[in-house]
């Protein structure tokens, strides 16, 4: 007899009575937990208000019922209802901008997640050339547009949305970090290797910055590179860059969670951040150097707006629009000392902690409680620009 598999009906949570009425119930949703951006703008803010006595839910997936109210659909065959607030990071493919007008109508406070600018692809981004993509940006201006409140991660990002016509109230939380999640420092001592962590997908133009001068330094120098991130369907950091391949050592991508539990960086004693000078670099948060300075590694960076909000890892008397070969060798050539390279790494790791989710996460939830008319203290009103 052919047996069929149970089909088990989801399990919900309501909001406790006896649960205060200071205290929210907030969903985080992401079209892709398992990157960066619901990590650093979705994880980590949810663990400082759990911390702080809130309810938080984390995943991907929602449920709309006939009011439009939204609950949170979680892993465990579970439904969160009686949310206060929604954290949204849209993906494609989903009318958000109905979402979010019928879980306002319903009582419920909507924040739409922007961490950078998809107005700007590079050309070499798989993105840019689907034909979908136009429509879809304009979806997700749309659901920008019908939310209560809009968090960046950056001063431009804000700025360039509120060159729209008509926009939304914007808040800027910059990308809290987690020092800890990253198991270091490393030791830096040694070497030096270069390094350069992330995608070649999408960063052929970045990566133009290096061509041309960047092998001839390593060969100089007799350095090793390591490219943290490398992918077998994507182009090589080598090419790319102009490297001698021998010298160069990759490391093969994994998902966020894996990659940032796996000391991913050991070995590495200088990163790099090279940007091309175009609004999509403009927006981008300074987060990769961050991550490198978790790591107890000392970076050198474009000099992009958020790079010279950190500052630390900058190219000196450059700009995004003027960095040069040689700007960049004199920076790297300055790291190539040992005892150097440990001074920059201990100063770059101590700015970085000032960032820590543990320092910035009360900004996180005073602009939730701001935006859910629950009290809020210390003076500063999230909302008030």
């Amino acid at each position: 007899m052919e047996q069929t598999a149970a089909f088990a009906l989801p399990s919900v949570l309501r909001r406790s009575s006896s649960t205060p009425d200071d205290r929210l119930r907030v969903a985080f949703i992401s079209h892709a937990p398992q990157l960066p951006p619901s990590h650093y703008r979705q994880a980590l803010p949810a663990r400082a208000l759990i911390a702080a006595g809130h309810e938080c839910f984390v995943g991907s997936a929602i449920v709309t019922s006939p009011t439009g109210e939204v609950y949170a659909a979680l892993a465990d065959n579970t439904i969160a209802r009686d949310l206060d607030l929604l954290v949204i990071q849209p993906g494609v493919g989903s009318d958000w901008a109905g979402i979010i007008g019928g879980a306002r109508r319903a009582g419920q406070r909507v924040v739409v997640d922007l961490d950078d600018w998809p107005w700007d692809l590079q050309a070499s981004n798989p993105a840019s050339g689907d034909e979908g993509w136009a429509p879809w940006l304009d979806l997700l201006r749309a659901a920008l547009c019908a939310s209560n409140v809009v968090t960046v991660s950056t001063p431009f990002l804000a700025d360039r949305i509120g060159d729209w016509p008509e926009h939304p109230a914007t808040v800027v939380l910059r990308n809290p970090m987690d020092l800890a999640r990253w198991g270091g420092p490393e030791d830096v001592a040694d070497g030096p290797v270069v390094g350069y962590v992330g995608s070649m997908s999408g960063h052929a133009e970045d990566m133009q910055l290096l061509h041309g001068w960047f092998g001839h330094f390593v060969e100089r120098h007799d350095l090793a590179v390591v490219h943290v991130g490398a992918h077998p369907t994507h182009p090589g950091f080598a090419e790319l860059a102009g490297v001698d391949p021998a010298r160069v050592t990759t490391r093969e991508g994994r998902s966020w969670d894996e990659f940032a539990a796996s000391r991913p960086m050991a070995g590495v004693d200088i990163g790099i951040v090279p940007l091309e000078a175009r609004d999509y670099n403009r927006a981008k948060s300074a987060l990769k150097g961050m991550e490198y300075a978790a790591c107890g590694i000392p970076f050198v960076a474009s000099p992009s707006p958020e790079y010279a909000w950190l500052g630390c890892g900058l190219l000196a008397g450059a700009s995004l629009d003027d960095q040069s070969p040689a700007a960049w060798q004199a920076a790297l050539e300055h790291l190539l000392d040992a005892d150097e390279r440990t001074r920059v790494a201990h100063l770059q790791t101590d700015r970085v902690a000032a960032e820590e989710i543990g320092v910035r996460g009360a900004e996180w939830e005073r602009l939730y409680l701001r935006l859910c008319d629950r009290p809020v203290g210390g003076s500063t009103d999230p909302l008030a620009t």
